[in-house]
């Protein structure tokens, strides 16, 4: 499992970086994140641009990390590697 600090770490950054993007380019790109059990993933979306393709944003990764556990003698700990 993702351990919440890290995810709210990661989304705050996200949300900064959006922060940043001017505002003429904000319906041209945005960042956001995809989460798993084990991993987060920071991508850039970009609106559609064939409408043969739907409606949806593209959802290009651009950083990724995955948790580990390992056991020491008192409790779990996540890893990010």
């Amino acid at each position: 499992m993702v351990p919440q600090t890290d995810l709210v770490r990661v989304q705050r950054w996200v949300d900064a970086r959006n922060e940043r993007i001017p505002d003429s380019a904000r319906d041209l790109i945005r960042n956001d994140i995809d989460v798993t059990d084990r991993s987060i993933t920071i991508v850039e979306c970009r609106p559609p641009w064939n409408p043969d393709l739907g409606p949806e944003w593209t959802r290009d990764p651009v950083a990724g990390c995955k948790t580990a556990l390992y056991e020491d003698e008192q409790r779990v700990v996540p890893v990010l590697d």
